[in-house]
């Protein structure tokens, strides 16, 4: 693969909110972009031929992932090894589209996982999907990123959380084509994930210790 020119960096608007840069004349076979991903000291996500660099996480998303991953670890200790949670750094795949996704946190069957390859880095078959929404990825998560989702057969259910208001809303299949919707707003409110043995979400949980004075940052 020929190196990229220096003088042929664009600025792209993925999400017609987020530059991200990128080479316009070159296109990568999902192959390539495995080989130097791999190899990468950040995340990019695949789409169509093009590889886009990941937006670094702010301290308000790293807070509520922790406090997510916390209160699903407590609740799978009850299920033994039935159930694994992942975040950030497993990439998702769908065979059918060309795109490889990297979920804030991705929830799978430990004993049912699938795998592209050898290498164990890209999940074929995730159960549920949490995306903590931002400025810059809101419309990119409810739309391009859920449709590509969307075709995964095993996923069960697709959570974004607000990072500016407790707010979470939910996702869960109906069948292959229809999708039902829930969502909370209050801090002592309570969403049940039915495809997690019943884990029940806590945004009084979900959002402890964290601060919405500086929401008009996220």
């Amino acid at each position: 693969m020929e190196s990229l020119p220096d003088t042929d960096v664009v600025e792209f608007d993925i999400l017609d909110q987020e530059t991200i840069l990128f080479d316009t004349a070159l296109f990568y076979t999902p192959e390539e972009y495995l080989l130097r991903e791999r190899s990468a000291l950040e995340r990019h996500e695949y789409h169509d031929g093009r590889i886009y660099a990941m937006p670094g996480a702010s301290k308000q998303h790293n807070l509520i992932a922790s406090n997510l991953n916390y209160e699903l670890q407590a609740h799978f200790r009850r299920y033994a090894n039935q159930f694994g949670v992942f975040q950030s750094d497993l990439r998702v795949h769908n065979p059918m589209t060309m795109r490889y996704l990297y979920p804030d946190i991705v929830v799978a069957e430990t004993a049912q996982m699938d795998f592209a390859d050898n290498f164990d880095d890209t999940l074929l078959n995730p159960l549920v999907i949490i995306e903590i929404l931002s400025k810059s990825t809101e419309i990119y998560d409810r739309t391009k990123k859920f449709d590509a989702y969307k075709g995964i057969d095993s996923l069960q259910e697709y959570v974004l959380v607000s990072q500016r208001i407790p707010h979470i809303e939910v996702y869960s299949r109906k069948n292959k084509l229809e999708w039902l919707y829930r969502e909370q707003y209050s801090l002592e409110s309570v969403l049940t994930l039915h495809s997690l043995a019943g884990l029940e979400l806590r945004l009084a949980e979900v959002y402890a210790k964290v601060r919405f004075e500086d929401s008009d940052n996220y």
